[in-house]
């Protein structure tokens, strides 16, 4: 059998394949269909966002602000700080700690403290894909119980026991920081300031993915994900 008959048989069997499938009631794999918002953001037909190392806007200063807004899928001009135009702020290369923009914080020091947003976060024991929707009993207040995601010191149990914490410390032998260890089994849930729900999962702060995380990896490129409900709903479903 020479080349050209051989790709059509092929071509023929792949067809009697898919076609005995379809009589056996048996449906074909679904797609997943998005759109390439940026080289580093994919939005899903679900709602869903994925963001893949993307680079902080200032990847050189070790306390450079940064401001996200979920909306816009785009960090936010540190000018608009006072605005509502932003929903979480980092400071630094490592998001060691993510602040939700609520100017109802104790804290006199912020930036944005005493703007007009109330944006509060929430953290549940559940992976991501796990989370359908908003708990029935998760209560959101400002500035208070943990309104922030953090980072723990080490892995040991009083940190264990936050679910508020995405990763942990790893230490050299000298017990120097290197860098962090996510948590896969930690989700976030944003309530903005016109009452919309986020679930949200950081997944990484470095220029590769989680497993290859070391003391060489490359600081300020941010990985996570999340979707955003509809106006009224609770439904964080993201399949």
């Amino acid at each position: 059998m020479n080349l050209k008959n051989t790709i059509l048989v092929l071509a023929l069997s792949a067809a009697c394949l898919t076609a005995c499938k379809k009589d056996n009631g048996e449906k074909e794999p679904e797609q997943a269909q998005f759109e390439q918002v940026s080289k580093y953001i994919k939005k899903y037909t679900t709602g869903l966002v994925e963001v893949t190392q993307l680079p902080l806007p200032d990847t050189i200063s070790r306390r450079a602000r940064s401001y996200f807004s979920f909306d816009k899928m785009d960090f936010v001009d540190a000018s608009k700080v006072m605005t509502q135009e932003w929903d979480f702020h980092i400071r630094g290369l490592e998001a060691s700690v993510i602040w939700p923009n609520n100017g109802a914080t104790v804290d006199e020091e912020q930036p944005w403290y005493e703007n007009t947003a109330r944006v509060n976060v929430k953290s549940i024991f559940k992976k991501f894909d796990e989370v359908n929707e908003v708990p029935s009993d998760m209560v959101f207040d400002n500035d208070k119980n943990n309104n922030v995601i953090s980072t723990a010191g080490y892995d040991r149990e009083p940190y264990t026991l936050s679910a508020f914490y995405w990763a942990y410390d790893a230490y050299d032998i000298d017990g120097v920081h290197t860098h962090y260890i996510p948590y896969t089994n930690r989700t976030h849930i944003f309530k903005l300031t016109d009452g919309r729900y986020v679930k949200f999962q950081m997944i990484n702060t470095y220029n590769n993915t989680p497993d290859k995380n070391s003391a060489t990896s490359r600081k300020g490129y941010l990985s996570f994900r999340y979707i955003i409900s509809k106006a009224g709903s609770k439904d964080l479903k993201t399949k």
